[in-house]
């Protein structure tokens, strides 16, 4: 199954339930839950299912993707990797339910999006290049133009395919349209070394590193892309979308229309994402 934009389906309401300890059978020890009906429960020591629904894929790498936010510096993250590009073998799954079953883990609750329409959270963040962090400050009420933030990590496989992309996009509308990247969960030393190989001054890179800013946008999942319009206003990624978050093209698509409805207001900000 391929990955979507979003590592965590923003319709899935997570719980992580350990109902006992590790060694009952019934009722199970583990069972993961999705807010739309989808559970998967487990016997800590026969943890293998191997065969997945559509929304079941969705649940298990949910959960992963929160375990290995929390616990990035003490998993190995090639495994990890290497099993997000192949959840069909199993060994997400095996990766998963050890680990919650070891640890306890419960994810945090389910976040709440900013909503469309709604003011987006403004912040200042100090810009970081391949040398690290520097005195330059984005402030983002400040830029007065349409905004599409992009939060990613290197550790994510998904967020290092897209940014080609992002590069590109962010290129052609350096003079109208700001497209900043902001690392998510990751280290300083491997974001900065990333940007030396990488890196690009038309997709300036902000620093947030003490999680504030992601926090403010309920991020817990990645790759992570909003658009705001130049009044910092959450754009929709679709005419009854309810929460301002959509794939990295959706969020670009919305940001061309907010700045086309600058320049023309009869053309407006919200069609369908598929509308150019």
């Amino acid at each position: 199954m391929r990955w979507s934009d979003h590592t965590t389906p923003l319709a899935l309401a997570i719980a992580l339930v350990l109902v006992a300890g590790c060694g009952g059978v019934d009722p199970p020890d583990l069972v993961l839950e999705g807010g739309d009906g989808t559970r998967l429960a487990y016997d800590c020591e026969e943890p293998a299912r191997l065969a997945f629904s559509a929304a079941e894929y969705d649940l298990l790498k949910d959960h992963a993707t929160r375990i290995f936010e929390r616990a990035a510096g003490e998993v190995d993250q090639t495994a990890w990797l290497e099993a997000y590009a192949d959840i069909e073998s199993g060994a997400l799954e095996r990766l998963v339910v050890r680990w919650a079953c070891e640890h306890g883990v419960v994810p945090a609750r389910p976040p709440v999006f900013p909503e469309v329409h709604s003011t987006a959270p403004d912040f200042a963040l100090p810009v970081l290049t391949a040398d690290g962090p520097t005195s330059d400050t984005v402030v983002l009420g400040a830029l007065d133009r349409p905004v599409v933030l992009y939060f990613w990590a290197t550790w994510c496989a998904p967020c290092v395919a897209k940014w080609p992309e992002l590069v590109a996009a962010a290129e052609a509308l350096a003079a109208d349209v700001a497209v900043l990247g902001i690392p998510y969960h990751d280290s300083e030393s491997k974001v900065t070394a990333y940007l030396a190989e990488h890196g690009s001054d038309a997709f300036p890179q902000l620093w947030d590193g003490d999680g504030e800013v992601g926090e403010a946008y309920r991020i817990n999942g990645i790759p992570h892309s909003y658009a705001l319009d130049a009044a910092l206003t959450v754009l929709p990624a679709c005419d009854t979308c309810r929460y301002g978050v959509g794939s990295s093209e959706v969020a670009l698509a919305a940001a061309r229309r907010a700045l086309r409805a600058q320049e023309d207001p009869a053309v407006g900000a919200t069609r369908p994402a598929g509308s150019k």
